[in-house]
């Protein structure tokens, strides 16, 4: 059985292939890490609210406590939004990297189509020399079965 020709760039594209799932998986853990800092900075946002919300409830209201805590629930919804931004960033790296790993799948298949039916096409001419063999043998006992009973026969 002849070798498939393509073999070594199948196999490159193989590798090719592996290494863009370990690129997309570092990015998606990237991505991960982020998404879990911009939901710690919704917690802490959440609990400064809850904060504010004791000074309000609290009958001898202190104005430097408040003046406070509302700075500080500014300086949250500031790094939430550059959080937010950093997720966004990750997430559109991970759509590149997504898609170049759908090309990387895409350059494959079309190599393992193309030798599987090297692989067809190969069956084919060996079925087909195998049925020329077995048509040969078939002559060959026939007309020694033909040209024994002609002889026996004395023509």
């Amino acid at each position: 059985m002849p070798a498939f020709r393509l073999q070594a760039l199948l196999d490159y594209r193989l590798q090719l292939e592996e290494q863009q799932m370990l690129r997309l998986a570092t990015v998606e853990a990237e991505r991960a890490a982020a998404q879990r800092a911009l939901d710690d900075w919704h917690a802490r946002r959440e609990e400064q609210c809850r904060r504010l919300d004791q000074l309000g409830a609290e009958t001898a209201l202190d104005p430097y406590r408040l003046r406070e805590a509302v700075d500080n629930l500014g300086h949250l919804e500031a790094a939430i939004a550059r959080q937010g931004e950093a997720v966004r960033e990750v997430d559109e790296r991970v759509a590149q990297e997504r898609a170049v790993l759908m090309g990387c799948v895409r350059d494959r298949r079309v190599l393992e189509r193309l030798r599987d039916q090297h692989a067809e096409q190969v069956r084919v001419a060996a079925d087909r020399a195998e049925a020329r063999r077995a048509d040969e043998l078939s002559t060959m006992r026939f007309g020694r079965f033909t040209g024994s009973a002609v002889e026996a026969e004395g023509v």
